[in-house]
């Protein structure tokens, strides 16, 4: 992989339109590589100037870098994990603020909270994204509240995935003392109905991020599954 991956580079910058294309696709479905979207549009954009073939995989990019711009003018982004939250979160009682409370409401799965959450990420989403959910260190907490949001906007727009990313063996909670690797997160969890995410943008959800491990590892096994991007977007952050 990382042999094809530096032969296409080198012949993209040789202004190989195939190579150019092929590197872009393959830099696009790379987890954890910074300024991947944005890279992978630059090389598209020079292929289609030669070839209509990459015409409709840049068309798709276009959507998702207008998407994440539209993100980032109403949420917050974390470069360092790649990954945007609505609001910090304050897990501390004694320093809980309205946001921290309403977090605390979607894992209580309060209506009232879902809705609010669910009502600020909608506008925002497109019909051809799929909505997937980060599953519960819990093999058998199912319907969390931050599936009950995924489901919600997904009766509104997109195509609902949260049956995709799906937890197959508990694990203990980070916040509880659990391992923060991302292995700890792929060994226990699963993608089914791949037929849904394969060539698609997918919107990845979770409550609460705190390193970034729990949404990277998501974020890995979708695109092992064939999922062509991921954007990851959280409640809350913890500071």
């Amino acid at each position: 992989m990382e042999k094809a991956k530096h032969f296409y580079r080198v012949a993209a910058h040789m202004d190989y339109a195939p190579a150019q294309y092929f590197f872009a696709k393959m830099k696009l479905r790379t987890p954890f590589s910074r300024m991947k979207l944005h890279i992978a549009h630059h090389w598209l954009k020079m292929c289609s100037e030669k070839t209509g073939k990459a015409i409709p995989l840049l068309n798709q990019v276009e959507k998702i870098v207008q998407f994440e711009n539209d993100l980032k003018q109403h949420f917050y982004y974390d470069k360092g994990n790649e990954n945007f939250f609505i609001c910090n979160y304050l897990s501390n009682e004694k320093y809980e603020d309205e946001y921290s409370m309403r977090i605390l409401g979607v894992k209580g799965r309060k209506q009232a909270d879902i809705a609010y959450f669910s009502e600020r990420i909608s506008p925002l989403v497109s019909d051809e994204i799929v909505i997937c959910c980060f599953p519960s260190s819990d093999h058998r907490n199912i319907l969390t509240g931050i599936r009950k949001i995924a489901q919600f906007i997904a009766q509104e727009k997109g195509i609902d995935g949260t049956d995709c990313l799906v937890r197959w063996k508990s694990r203990e909670k980070s916040s509880y003392g659990g391992e923060r690797n991302i292995q700890s997160h792929v060994q226990t969890m699963k993608v089914f109905q791949r037929e849904k995410i394969v060539g698609k943008h997918v919107l990845l959800l979770d409550d609460v991020t705190t390193s970034g491990s729990s949404l990277r590892a998501g974020e890995q096994l979708l695109l092992e599954a064939g999922a062509l991007y991921v954007t990851k977007l959280a409640l809350g952050k913890t500071k």
